[in-house]
Formats: C-alpha cells, sequence, structure tokens
C-alpha cells in the first residue's frame, strides 16, 4: 500500500521531466496521484485537469494505520505536490532568447537581389511541434501583403532566401512553430519589412 514517506514507487517520475514530473505528483485518499493540466493556465479549479491514479491503494502512515490527512483524490484546489525541478506541465511556447527571425546584414533590398534572412528558435510547446517560413510581399503603393506559401523548417537559424522581382515595393518574412495541444498554440515571429529600391 502507499505511504506517503515512501517514494520507491514513483521512481520513474523524476525532478525534471516532460512526461511525467514530480512537481504535478500528491498523495490522495487512494494513493499516489498525478494531475494532468489542460491548459498552460494550469487551473486546480473543476474542468480546469483531470487525475490519474498512479499507484493506487488504500493511502497509510508509516506504521501501517490509515493516513487521515491525505487529500481527496480528484478534488479541486491547489495539492501539496511533490517539488521536482519547479515546473508543472510542458513549457510554455516561446521565441528563444535572441532567436527571433532576422535579416542577414549584407543583404541589398533591390530589384533582382537575392537576400538572405534566418529563421526562428524556439522554446516549449506540447510535442511534436512543426516549424515553418514563408516570405511576404507588398507591391508599391499597395495596402496588402501577399504571402507565399508555408515551407517547412527545423527548429534552428536556418538561412532562407528571397530573389526580388519588379513587382515588390516591400518584403518580410514570417518564422512560425505550431505545437499539438488542442487547440493548437502558434507563435510568429516575423522580421522587419525592408522596403525595395529599383535601381
Amino acid at each position: 500500500m502507499p505511504r506517503k514517506n515512501d517514494y520507491s514507487d514513483l521512481t520513474c517520475y523524476l525532478d525534471a521531466n516532460p512526461i511525467m514530473d514530480r512537481d504535478q505528483v500528491y498523495f490522495s485518499d487512494e494513493g499516489w496521484a498525478y494531475r494532468h493540466y489542460k491548459s498552460y493556465a494550469k487551473s486546480n479549479d473543476a474542468g480546469g485537469f483531470w487525475d490519474e491514479c498512479i499507484v493506487a491503494g488504500e493511502a497509510l502512515l508509516a506504521n501501517g494505520q490509515p493516513d487521515t490527512s491525505a487529500e481527496e483524490f480528484g478534488s479541486t484546489g491547489a495539492k501539496n505536490f511533490l517539488f521536482g525541478d519547479g515546473y508543472q506541465g510542458d513549457a510554455p511556447l516561446e521565441i528563444a532568447a535572441n532567436g527571433g527571425a532576422n535579416w542577414v546584414g549584407t543583404n541589398v533590398y533591390e530589384v533582382g537581389q537575392t537576400v538572405e534572412a534566418r529563421t526562428a528558435v524556439y522554446t516549449g510547446g506540447v510535442s511534436p511541434l512543426t516549424y515553418r517560413y514563408r516570405f511576404q510581399t507588398k507591391a508599391e503603393g499597395s495596402n496588402t501583403w501577399v504571402s507565399n506559401p508555408w515551407t517547412t523548417t527545423t527548429n534552428d537559424k536556418n538561412p532562407v532566401y528571397y530573389t526580388i522581382t519588379a513587382a515588390v515595393g516591400e518584403l518580410k518574412l514570417q518564422s512560425q512553430a505550431l505545437d499539438s495541444s488542442a487547440p493548437a498554440v502558434q507563435l510568429i515571429s516575423p522580421t522587419a519589412a525592408q522596403t525595395v529600391t529599383n535601381p
């Protein structure tokens, strides 16, 4: 039977594990329980989570007597979670520090030139994630951006290229990450728009 002071049944629940994290484990009246949050908000209110019994059995003290201090399984409200790495659930999807999409400084934004940009780097999000990019253009005198199709890439500062034509008045790159949460979280890192000259 599970005991609050006996962690031997929890050896696969590591201090830092994106799938099974001790920060979401608590001792309940039905045994060790794992709280699964339904969103990044990590709400302990009704509808914000569901609990899984990972080591089932009567909650006991070290002396084998019933542990009346064990928390009610599946009840709302914050729990006395074990301490792992201090984070509960998947890390939120974010642009990595200094990882935003960017232009290369040697570019010349003139018709006929091929310019280079770099895609963004992201952290967090619910796996698996999709990473992609696209260029957007706007004709001179127009207020409408036209998007090229998305191209799949990897989560890295990958070089991407665009050859400027006479139809382009402004140009920018969008780098995007989409995770597997429901609904999916998406995050776009755009470059600054560049004005094109026609020499």
